[in-house]
């Protein structure tokens, strides 16, 4: 272009429109405030409240964990076909009342609010909420204020500026936008390139006949003029061939995170209030949301807003995807609480809007996605999946953005992983950014986008929606269009023919922090997940005497009570850790009242604690004899071990072989540094592993004999401020030593380990995950087994060759390492962000060590000492089993959601050829064979199921009540 200070001249003008598009009316309102610590609902009482008057603007305001109230009444003279807003800038999330009534909210992203559909005289009422002081994610962040999720300021107060009462100028609002998507175009073009200069001139041409001199109406009509000339750049076309972005409307929220679930229940009653207000506004725009507990909590509390909620809804453009309970953590969890994620998410949106069923699993920001999901989500009804987080690896850039992702069994999903973040936005400079991301465009000509502000709820915005409404076919831009969730994938997947198989677990090269950190919290999951499958188990039992019963269904509504704590707690933030003080606090306590409800249910059936037998087709032998010492060495039936007088053994011989490394020793406690760069409470780094140190402040070291036993006990010093108390019991009954841990836990940025350093060397180690196990490279040759030097696992973990097996379990610990033989547990860390305080305290936990023979048995062996518990108790229940081949698991039984009958859920747990035979009694009417979520039943006949490797199978017995 001839005149070189183009660019220069319209960023200027857009500047000046930005500026000019609102006229502001009147700004003179007379406010009034007052603190209130209780959160407002729908139908609030002011009474009790005392209001003064906000004297100035600025007003400084705010204290933590304080709602502020802001009052007003607003009148003004209205024209007809004139839009109005009110400026309203809080510095945080705000939820704006009318005439008492929730209509909307406002943050530091959507200060405009659009008072338009009201009269011309009503009272507004604001609730501010004040936030807290957050340390950031990491301490050298030096902490902030928590608002807004995305909000930075360093300290309080916090600033309400003057509410200003603005008029739409129609026509300079418009050519705003047009103008920020041109120029947005602008900057994703070749200079030199004919349509750069084409949109660059056209631009030109139409901003410089404006004076911006001249008032904002006439201004306007200028501006109507300009919009003309640019009019044929705008309706500019693609050609034939064009990429295709699918936008969704979004909000993620996590469920608890840096607020407490009482304030996210606010944050969904905010956000979708704000959305329901741009669905009536814009007639294209659509919004999806996932989670069905914080819709139960919008109806429960804000009974108006879940009624629009329910009107969108049935208009086709608010989709509910409530696949699960919460959006969960995809790798602690254990494969009955998956189950129930879905039987309870799906049942509760059926009773929310009635027939709605999605179909796509939408878990953006988990930390990692098991091997077993993909059998798991298509048992459950579920067709996709979608995620975002894998683009987070801190080592290896996951190989696809679209493709079949192959579970442990062998299912297959349409998988779509979500091309940078989920708060994405609609601006062109985004947009082909993204869109220049995707790995295999010859694959994948259409992109599915989450558009709207997120974390913390928000949602879309209203330049996202003014931007798109110029970009469906803006030559230059891929092709661009709002869509629900379902639509896209139907779209995207419409074919699977080309894309590419990813086989097994998604892991997350990042957080790797996550399966350690808070671990009371992680503690009481596992508690609670173990006593929940034992008390349907017992319900069950009753269910089949006395069939529905006042016992049976008081029960019945205590433990589904108890299953929907749990799964609130298995949030992607929860269950993890990664969550502020308050919020692991209010988990902490919710568990245990959950606990409680079990116990109750368990007093009511005179219930004992259930053998781990049940689980199996055959009973674990004992071993007989007993362990006593003999010249300093430990001789146990099964081996025979020497202690190092730490605490540790120099040496364990089993099977004639001994299996501690030299110059090594079995239950080495190591404790080091814990230093992360970024995601304090989240992260481990792998630079911190050659700093481990075996703990030397060893008090006292006993041994004595213990009925058919052997005890030691240790107590040490960690440091000064920390101290740990060990008892060791070599058990005679079992080729096991148990490690009962207490902690006085008190530090900074450290972790504390139990390391097994052992002469096994095998390539590969097995870890439990749900309904299963995955082998993961012990070694550390290539990138991704460096990358993988902290994982998770459930039940067990098995490090075997052909002559012995070492497993490990624990009762509460998710985290291991193993590597050229060595095998740790992660049992405590202290970070320091967001939670101060983590794991700051006292802590009682356990641990064992198995030792079995090679090969299959010694796998064999670890699946089962997963299960090992004390109880001894078996069920009377209408059905016996046993396995003919393979290694089938009877994982589960409950009572039939309909109640009319009980579920049993079998998995094939050693990945080959299964078979069991099944026999009934009399009081079993029918058999069906079911999906997980007990929506599908086909009739079973015969007696015997065969099983493909890992592969899970529900049946429904109906009964004889």
């Amino acid at each position: 272009m001839l005149y070189t200070k183009a660019i220069k001249r319209i960023d200027i003008s857009i500047n000046e429109l930005n500026r000019r598009k609102l006229t502001e009316i009147d700004s003179s309102f007379k406010w009034v405030t007052a603190d209130k610590k209780e959160a407002l609902n729908e139908n609030f009482n002011l009474d009790d409240v005392s209001f003064k008057e906000v004297e100035a603007f600025p007003h400084f305001w705010a204290h933590p964990w304080i709602n502020t109230l802001f009052k007003s009444q607003i009148k003004y003279k209205k024209e007809a076909n004139t839009e109005y807003y009110l400026n309203l800038s809080t510095e945080t999330d705000t939820f704006v009342y009318i005439d008492s009534k929730p209509q909307g909210a406002i943050n530091p992203f959507h200060p405009l609010f659009d008072i338009t559909p009201f009269s011309d005289n009503f009272d507004i009422l604001l609730e501010a909420w004040g936030g807290h002081l957050f340390p950031g994610y990491h301490p050298s962040e030096g902490g902030r204020v928590l608002t807004a999720g995305a909000m930075r300021k360093k300290s309080y107060p916090l600033t309400f500026s003057k509410p200003v009462l603005l008029k739409k100028n129609p026509n300079t609002w418009s050519l705003y936008f047009d103008c920020v998507v041109l120029r947005g175009l602008l900057a994703t073009l070749d200079e030199k390139s004919l349509l750069y200069q084409s949109v660059l001139s056209n631009m030109h041409k139409a901003l410089i006949t404006l004076d911006f001199s001249s008032s904002d109406e006439c201004l306007d009509e200028m501006a109507k003029k300009a919009k003309e000339m640019l009019r044929p750049t705008l309706e500019s076309h693609n050609g034939t061939i064009c990429p295709t972005i699918l936008s969704i409307g979004n909000a993620h929220l996590d469920h608890a995170w840096l607020w407490p679930i009482n304030e996210t229940e606010r944050k969904a009653a905010r956000t979708l209030s704000q959305m329901m207000k741009y669905l009536e506004k814009y007639p294209e725009f659509k919004f999806t949301f996932t989670q069905p507990v914080q819709m139960k909590a919008v109806k429960d509390r804000y009974p108006s807003i879940f009624e629009k909620l329910k009107e969108a809804e049935k208009g086709g453009r608010f989709e509910v995807q409530g696949i699960s309970w919460v959006e969960p953590d995809c790798m602690l969890p254990s494969g009955e609480s998956f189950v129930r994620q879905f039987i309870f998410g799906r049942k509760l949106i059926r009773e929310l809007f009635g027939s709605v069923k999605g179909n796509v699993f939408w878990v953006p920001d988990s930390f990692g996605y098991n091997a077993q999901l993909p059998q798991i989500l298509k048992k459950s009804g579920i067709d996709y999946f979608v995620t975002s987080k894998i683009g987070w690896n801190d080592t290896n850039a996951f190989p696809y953005d679209l493709f079949m992702w192959e579970g442990l069994d062998g299912t297959k999903i349409p998988s779509h992983m979500i091309v940078d973040a989920y708060e994405g936005k609609n601006e062109p400079e985004q947009i082909m950014h993204v869109y220049n991301k995707i790995r295999h465009k010859d694959i994948q000509d259409t992109l599915l986008r989450s558009i709207g502000e997120g974390d913390g709820g928000g949602g879309t915005m209203l330049e996202d929606i003014e931007n798109l409404e110029r970009m469906h076919d803006l030559q230059g831009l891929p092709k661009n269009s709002w869509v629900t969730l379902q639509s896209a994938m139907e779209r995207i997947f419409a074919s699977t023919d080309n894309l590419p198989t990813y086989k097994g677990e998604l892991y997350l090269e990042l957080h790797r922090g996550t399966y350690t950190v808070q671990a009371e919290v992680k503690k009481c999951n596992r508690m609670l997940e173990r006593a929940l499958e034992e008390v349907d188990i017992l319900i069950s039992e009753a269910f089949v005497k006395e069939g529905l019963s006042e016992r049976v269904k008081s029960a019945l509504n205590l433990v589904s009570d108890a299953w929907k704590i749990l799964l609130t707690n298995q949030f992607h933030d929860i269950l993890p850790g990664s969550c502020i003080k308050e919020a692991m606090d209010e988990a902490v306590e919710s568990y245990k009242n959950a606990l409680q409800m079990v116990s109750k249910v368990k007093e009511k059936l005179n219930a004992s604690s259930l053998s781990s037998d049940f689980h199996f087709a055959y009973k674990k032998e004992k071993l007989a004899g007993k362990v006593f010492i003999k010249d300093g060495a430990i001789i146990a039936p099964w081996g025979k071990l020497i202690p190092d007088g730490m605490g540790g053994f120099s040496s364990v011989v089993v099977n004639s072989r001994e299996l501690v490394k030299s110059g090594k020793s079995f239950n080495t406690i190591t404790f080091s540094p814990d230093e992360t760069v970024n995601w304090d409470a989240w992260d481990m780094e792998s630079d911190m592993i050659p700093l481990r140190k075996r703990i030397s402040g060893i008090n006292s070291v006993s041994i004595e004999e213990a009925g058919d036993d052997v005890l030691i006990k240790v107590n040490a010093e960690l440091s000064n401020t920390s101290k740990l108390e060990q008892r060791i019991i070599v058990r005679a009954s079992d080729a096991k030593i148990d490690f009962y841990t207490v902690v006085d836990w008190n530090e900074k940025h450290k972790i504390l380990r139990a390391e097994f350093d052992s002469v096994i060397n095998s390539p590969y180690a097995n870890f439990a995950v749900p309904f299963g196990y995955i082998s993961r490279s012990t070694g550390d040759s290539t990138t991704v087994e460096r990358a993988q030097f902290e994982v998770p696992a459930g039940r067990f973990v098995h490090l075997g060759d052909t002559q012995n097996s070492l497993i490990m379990t624990s009762d509460s610990k998710y985290g291991y390492r193993v590597k050229n033989g060595e095998a740790s547990i992660s049992l405590l860390r202290s970070p320091k962000a967001p939670d101060p305080s983590a794991d700051i305290g006292h802590h009682e936990f356990s641990y064992s060590c198995y030792f079995a023979n090679g090969g299959a048995e010694g796998l064999r062996s670890a699946i089962r000492a997963g299960y090992d518990c004390d109880g001894q108790y078996m069920p009377s229940l209408p059905f016996s089993w046993r396995c003919e081949r393979g290694s089938v698991i009877l994982d589960s039984v409950k009572v039939s959601e309909d109640r009319d009958g009980i579920i049993l859920r079998f998995y094939e747990a050693e990945g080959s050829q299964g078979l069991i035979t099944i026999c009934y009694d009399n009081r079993v009417k029918e058999v069906y064979d079911s999906d997980l979520i007990e929506e599908h039943f086909t009739k079973f006949e015969g007696q015997e199921i065969s099983f493909s490797p890992f592969m899970i199978k529900t049946l429904k017995l109906t009964l004889n009540l």
